[in-house]
C-alpha cells in the first residue's frame, strides 16, 4: 500500500467505515479542506481499499496504556478518529 494518500488526508475525521477484512474496505472521510478544490458540494471523500487483507489503528490512549492496536472498525468511528499519521507495510 502507498502511503501518499492518506498523508493527504491528515487531520481528516473518519466518519465512518463500509466492509469487511480480508476484502473491500470503504472509508467516508470528513475533509473539507481538501473538499474545498473540488466544484462540486461535499464536506467528504471516499477511498477505497481493495483486497485489504489487514487494517490496524493505535490511538493516543492505547499508547498511553500500552495497548499495541486494535482492529474493530466500530470502535475507531466511534472515536471520531483523525488521521495524524500513517505507516504501511507492504505484503509481499
Amino acid at each position: 500500500m502507498n502511503s501518499d494518500i492518506w498523508e493527504i488526508l491528515h487531520d481528516g475525521l473518519i466518519a465512518d467505515i463500509f466492509g469487511n477484512i480480508p476484502g473491500n474496505v470503504e472509508f467516508k472521510i470528513e475533509i473539507e479542506y481538501l473538499r474545498r478544490i473540488f466544484s462540486d458540494d461535499g464536506k467528504c471523500i471516499f477511498l477505497l481499499l481493495k483486497d485489504c487483507s489487514s487494517f490496524k489503528v493505535q490511538s493516543y490512549e492505547m499508547m498511553d496504556t500500552g495497548e499495541k492496536e486494535s482492529r474493530d472498525f466500530i470502535d475507531l468511528v466511534k472515536g471520531n478518529s483523525e488521521i495524524l499519521r500513517v505507516d504501511a507495510e507492504d505484503e509481499a
